[in-house]
């Protein structure tokens, strides 16, 4: 049997310097939580049928507690190869419906670039950006 050892054709990602400590613990992808919290909020009439949809149509919906103070975080986040100012916007949006909930809920992009306007509509709108290279945080 012989085996072919084919090179790789796109070099790792540089890693960090010094590895940081994520800020959040327990990380966690919630699909049934989040179902129950959204349908909470149904039945409470915090949100409408169509807000609850556009929330699922989230990327990805991600529980962990923040070290800092031990609050409760729900990341929503918007996932692709290139993130653009729809993509920021989609978070922003999916996050703040789930905010409605009582939940502190963060808006995240995530891709292997941000593009310029991307990453300027992000800071205004207070949405994360994580690339394999940086996280950005939204400015204070």
């Amino acid at each position: 049997m012989t085996f072919l050892s084919i090179p790789a054709f796109c070099p790792s990602p540089p890693l960090p310097k010094k590895p940081e400590r994520s800020k959040l613990r327990g990380i966690r992808p919630v699909a049934s939580e989040t179902t129950d919290l959204l349908d909470e909020a149904e039945i409470q009439g915090v949100l409408t049928e169509g807000e609850i949809r556009e929330v699922q149509l989230a990327d990805l919906i991600v529980h962990g507690t923040r070290r800092a103070d031990n609050t409760p975080v729900y990341l929503v986040a918007e996932i692709c190869w290139t993130v653009d100012s729809d993509d920021v916007r989609r978070a922003a949006n999916r996050a703040s419906l789930l905010a409605k909930t009582g939940t502190l809920s963060l808006p995240v992009v995530v891709g292997e670039r941000v593009e310029g306007r991307a990453a300027k509509l992000a800071q205004t709108l207070k949405v994360w950006q994580m690339t394999d290279a940086d996280v950005v945080p939204p400015s204070t």
